[in-house]
């Protein structure tokens, strides 16, 4: 699968390699679980795994960033990227990429972030992510349009009320690697609630939610995701809608709830509007005088529900996590979307707010409106060492990068 722009080919001295000077790199980048001998050339060897049982495999190679800086000014910098060398597609329909690429930003050791942030590239370790409104499903889009952004190093503290709740960031003994999570607390629809609380005691106890723009689909844990559609499924029947079987392209894992509508709901257009917002609450972080705030994400129904005009059918994006022994459910892209969501790495929280996420408000200069990548100088592999600092005279202001709709 290739972008717009064709295949990006290495230089062989850009191959990240898991012995040598980058060797302690490559094993924070792949969390050491690849293996590193012969048959791979020692290259630093990558393979990722979906939920519909597609993986990608591919190595790591460096290479050189021109990125658009908030102060109309630009940089180059260097930073690691996988490329996908074979794959393997369970049930995924084939579509044209319109992006040359996608950019994955965890908290591990070794990301982009935590590079940037040690070379001094950004002046604070902290990543904005605001996903707009998204189109219909069947709309042709240019990949000059922009959908959204996301930030490295600006908090968009002047965007947010100074009274505003945080939520802590969920630490690995809860369950979450390399990835931002907080505590959800309730779930609630119409005039019900779902409160995630233990059996042997009264008061909420929460699970972690992972913030996971990877994945349009939200996943629950069956103990969550059945009372969370039985609430849906008794507010659609109720108004007289009739359960349907997804679309049997998806394997079994990813197929969702769907519903076909009443006749008369069907003669105003798309029968999303019935519905009413989830609203979801997150434990916030307390302040010296007071018990902990509750933070909410308003969910609109268009964000958690699709419609599909031509066989007229409504299904709710939100599926059962069948992983065995996971403590931690996803909150997918489509839930987050119209809102401002800045993690804080540094102090280990989080907050949003609701925004169109139109990349013009950025103000940023309209040439610098997209990331460029160079294949770096074989030279400059000795500026790559992991977390050397001083690459730069004085902190940068935050990067900004626009994506398209996949």
């Amino acid at each position: 699968m290739q972008g717009p722009h064709g295949l990006f080919v290495p230089e062989d001295y850009s191959y990240l390699k898991c012995i040598g000077e980058t060797a302690s790199l490559c094993e924070a980048v792949q969390n050491g679980i690849e293996p590193c001998n012969s048959d791979n050339k020692y290259l630093c060897v990558f393979i990722a795994h979906y939920a519909d049982n597609s993986y990608y495999s591919g190595v790591f190679v460096h290479g050189n960033f021109t990125v658009p800086l908030q102060d109309k000014s630009e940089a180059n910098v260097l930073g690691l990227l996988g490329c996908v060398v074979s794959k393997v597609l369970q049930g995924s329909e084939q579509v044209p990429l319109i992006t040359d690429g996608l950019i994955g930003l965890g908290n591990c050791k070794g990301t982009l972030m935590e590079h940037w942030s040690k070379s001094n590239v950004i002046s604070q370790n902290v990543l904005a992510v605001c996903l707009a409104k998204e189109l219909e499903r069947n709309t042709t889009i240019s990949p000059a349009t922009p959908r959204g952004f996301i930030s490295l190093g600006n908090d968009f503290k002047e965007q947010f009320d100074r009274n505003s709740v945080w939520s802590k960031l969920a630490d690995a003994e809860s369950g979450v690697l390399c990835g931002y999570a907080a505590k959800l607390l309730s779930i609630s629809f119409h005039d019900k609630a779902l409160v995630f609380s233990s059996r042997f005691a009264r008061q909420s106890i929460g699970i972690s939610l992972l913030f996971d723009t990877g994945s349009d689909m939200t996943y629950f844990d069956a103990v969550f995701y059945d009372p969370l559609l039985r609430m849906l499924e008794d507010y659609a029947t109720l108004r007289g809608y009739i359960r349907v079987e997804d679309n049997d392209k998806y394997v079994v894992n990813e197929q969702r709830v769907c519903w076909e509508p009443p006749r008369k709901t069907m003669t105003g257009g798309s029968p999303i509007q019935d519905f009413l917002p989830l609203v979801l609450a997150f434990e916030g972080i307390p302040s010296t005088t007071e018990s902990a705030p509750l933070q909410y994400l308003v969910v609109h129904p268009e964000n958690y529900l699709s419609w599909d005009a031509q066989v007229k059918k409504l299904c709710v994006n939100i599926l059962q996590d069948y992983s065995v022994g996971t403590s931690v459910s996803n909150l997918g892209a489509d839930m987050m979307r119209e809102h401002l969501f800045v993690f804080d790495y540094e102090k280990q929280r989080v907050r949003w707010q609701s925004n169109s996420c139109a990349f013009d408000d950025l103000q940023l200069h309209s040439s610098f409106n997209q990331m460029q990548l160079q294949q770096p100088e074989s030279s400059s592999m000795k500026n790559f060492i992991p977390y050397r600092r001083g690459n730069f005279h004085k902190p940068l202001i935050s990067p900004s990068f626009w994506f398209n709709e996949m």
